[in-house]
């Protein structure tokens, strides 16, 4: 390698591309298979310095402004108009290049073959992400952690190192900036809630939204439940058609909804309607239906009169009695509106109804059939 050294910039390339003259000219291969893939690892290696080189030299053109005076112009404007290079690709050299400057021993790691590109640029945009207020000995410690790190990780891998990196060198600052980051995802992740239909038109109707975390892991559980369920079921049937995952999440969410129906806990279209609940002492309710002539010849079987809640629509159920609790020696009634009971979906009868509370009822009072006076 002596034979080099005093050469320049200009003539060291001009020896790179004869030596891709040379590796592109067809030739005999006599390599054993391990030999040839040892070449290409090489050949691997000096193309990921080759490029970390061009990313740290575009940086430094950039920084030293040589497109401006030469041409009038910035390197990522010259690299469009000369390299045919699209904005974002010759904006991507000068960014990647200014930040491995940035970090000089990621930078010297890249540049020795120990890191690839992709590593060397997943691992900057981690430091770049450190708090800014950090020591600049905290900063170079990180340096030489994900460097270790890249020796056992991927670029993927590493860009999910930025929390723990932090842990390891700033342990005080992490706990605080993990809280924050934690609160900072559930503001944005409750901005970005959304669930919309969208109908293919062939018969199906595709579903998507997003959902906060906390509140998406109780939709899960639901759904998983189900999805438990009729396995358990589908076991005991071998004749049960096989069903992927995501059919059974399907079925799963569509059982939720029958269950959903049959208790009725949705609301009407227009909401539920408006309910009155009126609380009245039990002898003045009693006293007002006596006025009224509503109890006459409706004596239960004790002889004593009807404690029932008097309404034109329905009969609404007392919430206690005194043919059936004794806890309260003065119980009090409800009922709904005259047109607003709860059981009837239709308008109003006309008539009055009057109905009575069984003595014998171990359970919630029940009204007798009504009758017409």
């Amino acid at each position: 390698m002596e034979q080099y050294r005093d050469l320049t910039e200009a003539q060291l390339v001009a020896v790179v591309d004869a030596a891709l003259n040379q590796l592109t000219c067809e030739r005999l291969t006599l390599a054993t298979d391990r030999e040839q893939l040892a070449v290409l690892a090489a050949a691997i290696r000096a193309q990921g310095r080759l490029v970390s080189w061009l990313q740290t030299r575009a940086a430094q053109l950039d920084a030293a402004e040589v497109a401006e005076r030469a041409h009038g112009t910035s390197l990522t404007t010259w690299a469009i108009t000369t390299l045919r290079y699209t904005h974002r690709e010759a904006a991507k050299l000068v960014k990647t290049g200014q930040r491995l400057t940035r970090f000089p021993t990621i930078a010297q790691a890249a540049l020795a073959g120990e890191l690839h590109p992709a590593q060397a640029e997943a691992i900057t945009a981690v430091l770049a992400d450190l708090p800014d207020d950090l020591p600049t000995a905290t900063i170079a410690d990180g340096e030489q952690l994900m460097v270790q790190f890249a020796g056992s990780h991927n670029s993927a891998e590493l860009r999910r190192l930025s929390s723990h990196l932090l842990e390891c060198v700033a342990p005080d600052i992490a706990e605080a900036k993990e809280a924050d980051r934690l609160e900072r995802q559930h503001r944005q992740a409750t901005r970005n809630r959304h669930l919309s239909f969208t109908p293919d038109h062939h018969g199906s109707v595709f579903i998507r939204g997003s959902l906060p975390s906390t509140d998406a892991e109780q939709f899960i559980a639901l759904i998983d439940s189900y999805v438990t369920a009729q396995q358990g079921i589908d076991k005991l049937d071998p004749l049960t058609p096989t069903l992927t995952p995501g059919m059974r999440r399907a079925d799963a969410l569509m059982a939720l909804v029958h269950a959903h129906q049959q208790c009725a806990h949705a609301p009407n279209r227009a909401g539920d309607r408006p309910r009155a609940t009126i609380t009245l002492n039990y002898d003045t309710l009693h006293a007002a239906a006596h006025q009224h002539g509503l109890l006459q010849g409706r004596l239960i079987s004790t002889g004593e009169p009807s404690p029932a809640v008097c309404c034109a629509a329905s009969c609404a159920t007392p919430t206690s009695c005194p043919s059936c609790s004794t806890a309260t020696p003065n119980p009090l009634m409800w009922a709904v509106p005259n047109g607003s009971s709860p059981h009837r979906s239709g308008p109003p009868s006309k008539s009055a109804t009057k109905a009575a509370c069984s003595p014998a009822a171990t359970n919630h009072p029940r009204p007798v059939t009504p009758t017409t006076s």
